[in-house]
């Protein structure tokens, strides 16, 4: 089987060929900031001045002594997988300047909000307009790419998740409990983020902090496609907390047994990586 850098090529080769679109990702990576016996109070402002004069945005979340950056969408998936690894090399070296331990774990403490990589797609053409945003099909492309994401998700998220990581899965928790989307709503898998047509996109909040990218970015790569290829495929848009039983919505795996169950009963996620995995 080919290399998950290869698969990653042909997806997008398929994308473009087929479709004449070609996918820009932006990233949010979460992470906590622990106090070493021998750190002082000024340490996290310190920590976040001395990642912006490396041209890291360090802003706070929502748990204690939780942070985020972002790492701004980008056309070539390569240049996105360096500048995460570069931001993570900072992060580690001005937290150990500041005596202080990061940790980017999904859920290192149980009483507090759990840290996620955010992943935010959008498509563009050959002019480099956002067809999500500026197409006539704009709202049709932007569901299928959702509707396919999602129907995949089950099965998907074997690929990118270890079995620590499903500890972060806690409804009211600023996270997704299961198969759902909406507009500007955190408590879904799927967000439309509030933005103008230019910059419309999808956000993906199920993977973890400690994800490798490029496992998260090719199953949402082989979704989209799966939804261009399967029209007739519909998830209702939730308003509400995603988690409220009136839903009734799919819950995520509840562990990694589970979903790789999943991934292997279903095959068709499984079908589309052995068939990409295999374009040359």
């Amino acid at each position: 089987m080919a290399s998950i850098s290869s698969l990653l090529q042909n997806v997008q080769l398929h994308l473009k060929s087929r479709f004449n679109v070609a996918p820009l990702i932006g990233l949010e990576l979460e992470f906590y900031l622990k106090p070493q016996k021998d750190s002082f109070d000024g340490a996290y402002t310190n920590f976040q001045s001395r990642a912006a004069a490396n041209g890291l945005h360090v802003v706070k979340e929502k748990g204690q002594n939780q942070y985020e950056i972002d790492i701004l969408q980008n056309g070539s998936i390569l240049d996105l997988l360096n500048q995460l690894k570069s931001a993570k090399d900072i992060l580690v070296n001005v937290a150990a300047m500041e005596k202080l331990d990061i940790i980017f774990d999904a859920k290192p403490f149980c009483d507090d909000y759990g840290s996620a990589l955010h992943v935010h797609v959008s498509l563009h053409d050959d002019n480099g307009q956002n067809v999500y945003g500026t197409h006539a099909m704009g709202k049709e492309y932007l569901h299928s790419s959702i509707f396919g994401v999602l129907e995949l998700l089950d099965q998907g998220i074997a690929l990118f998740c270890h079995d620590r990581d499903f500890a972060r899965f806690v409804p009211g928790m600023m996270c997704p409990t299961n198969i759902s989307w909406g507009g500007n709503n955190r408590t879904t898998a799927i967000r439309i983020p509030i933005s103008d047509d230019t910059r419309r996109r999808f956000e993906f909040r199920v993977a973890p902090s400690s994800a490798d990218v490029k496992d998260v970015v090719a199953f949402l790569l082989i979704g989209i496609y799966h939804g261009f290829t399967n029209p007739h495929l519909s998830f209702p848009k939730i308003y509400g907390n995603a988690f409220d039983e009136q839903y009734a919505l799919q819950i995520l795996p509840k562990d990694l047994k589970m979903a790789s169950k999943l991934f292997n009963t279903k095959q068709t996620l499984k079908k589309y990586i052995d068939f990409f995995a295999n374009q040359y």
